[in-house]
């Protein structure tokens, strides 16, 4: 347990960068769920290790502690189970208790595999701020195309279309295409045909080579009628080769906040004081043994 709950702060101090993306990202939400189960589960522990099993350990009540195991598994007062209504007492709430621990660990690996599938929280919070959803919506001849380019920044984007008429989805006769030129740079990029993904929707997948001014023109035919839609995009180059870099280590090295740092000396601390308890603990067995 030392060890999970050790391991656990230091990976949160790399993944969750402040005290705001606990609640603000899906990765936070869980692995605060996550932390108080696993809180839940070492104070049962705690409960039953110096309380219940203490009480067990008394004289009078020594001989019920071999009756624990096979009560976990079957309803108490088990057949020849034997004892004063006070031991059996405690007998129960022990193990009432540690069943109530296992399911809660088994929730906590649950847990476990949905923060594994999500994106943490420092990758949420860098998406949404590098993100620059680029939206355009025009009417031609009655027929309104609504384009979205994301991220809208230089590398990998996606174009999808939307063409609707009389706020109704139509679809094209021919297939749409967007064509991409810079003046400024004298470039222009293979015409992009899209993939029609549903009534009236269509995407494809392109790439923005560079930052700047980019003009970008919709070409299709609907209804017979040629439409030709003509945007000017302004493309961010936060997603360029030096940004990933540089997000690429950003990932790679823990911040400096103090929400951080204080995860990082929790971490400290828990291995310090579970290294302690272990000790304390295999002293205190080879006592009672040698009690007995």
């Amino acid at each position: 347990m030392t060890i999970s709950v050790a391991t656990g702060l230091t990976i949160a101090a790399w993944h969750v960068p402040t005290v705001n993306s606990l609640s603000a990202t899906r990765y936070g939400s869980a692995l605060s769920v996550k932390v108080a189960l696993v809180l839940v589960a070492i104070g049962l522990g705690g409960f039953n290790r110096f309380i219940l099993h203490r009480r067990l350990r008394t004289p009078k009540h020594r001989h019920e502690d071999r009756s624990i195991v096979r009560a976990m598994f079957v309803p108490l007062p088990t057949p020849g189970f034997h004892s004063t209504s006070s031991a059996c007492e405690v007998v129960q709430t022990f193990v009432r208790a540690v069943r109530i621990e296992l399911v809660i660990l088994v929730v906590v690996v649950l847990l476990s595999g949905v923060i594994t599938s999500i994106p943490t929280a420092a990758n949420a919070i860098d998406q949404d701020e590098s993100t620059n959803e680029i939206v355009y919506e025009s009417v031609t001849n009655n027929v309104t195309a609504t384009l979205r380019v994301v991220p809208g920044q230089v590398g990998p984007n996606v174009f999808d279309i939307q063409l609707t008429q009389d706020g109704e989805r139509v679809s094209a006769d021919e297939p749409v295409t967007i064509l991409l030129q810079q003046s400024e740079q004298d470039t222009s990029l293979p015409q992009m045909e899209l993939n029609r993904t549903g009534h009236g929707m269509y995407s494809t997948v392109g790439m923005i080579p560079r930052n700047g001014t980019w003009e970008l023109r919709v070409n299709t035919w609907i209804n017979g009628t040629y439409v030709s839609d003509h945007h000017t995009i302004n493309v961010s180059s936060t997603n360029s080769s030096t940004d990933q870099m540089d997000h690429t280590q950003h990932q790679q090295q823990p911040t400096g906040s103090d929400f951080t740092r204080f995860l990082r000396f929790g971490a400290l601390g828990v291995a310090i004081a579970g290294t302690v308890a272990v000790g304390y603990e295999t002293m205190g067995t080879i006592a009672r043994r040698r009690d007995d």
